[in-house]
């Protein structure tokens, strides 16, 4: 498996891994090699993508990743490259945008709902 670089984002501006597709015990020598390489034996599918405001813009790959056994926040892997998974893709777009949806919506009904206890509230008198 080849190595990448720390993925690094600054306030949801960067490159993440999004996805946790399709876990798989390693086997064999591999699962010995990634033990005593401080690795888990478990390899998941996920997408690299560039975020903005930590919401998934451009695909840069799909890969199958192996986390280290002593990483804080992910942050030492393995990667390996792996076909496209155009589905995976689509679900992580559709999250997006429905997540960047329900911000104004929560907005427009937090307003809505102040708006109506306002008008059902009998004046005050002094």
């Amino acid at each position: 498996m080849a190595s990448i670089p720390i993925l690094h984002s600054h306030n949801g501006w960067g490159v993440q891994l999004y996805g946790h597709k399709d876990p798989r015990y390693l086997t064999g020598a591999e699962a010995v090699q990634a033990v005593q390489a401080g690795f888990h034996p478990v390899s998941y599918q996920a997408v690299l993508w560039f975020t903005e405001f930590f919401v998934p813009i451009v695909p840069l790959g799909v890969y199958r990743v192996v986390d280290a056994q002593d990483a804080t926040f992910g942050q030492r892997r393995k990667m390996t490259p792996v076909p496209w998974d155009w589905r995976q893709i689509a679900w992580h777009y559709l999250g997006g945008v429905c997540g960047l949806a329900c911000i104004p919506l929560a907005i427009v009904a937090i307003g809505l709902l102040g708006w109506g206890l306002a008008s059902i509230a009998p004046p005050m008198t002094q």
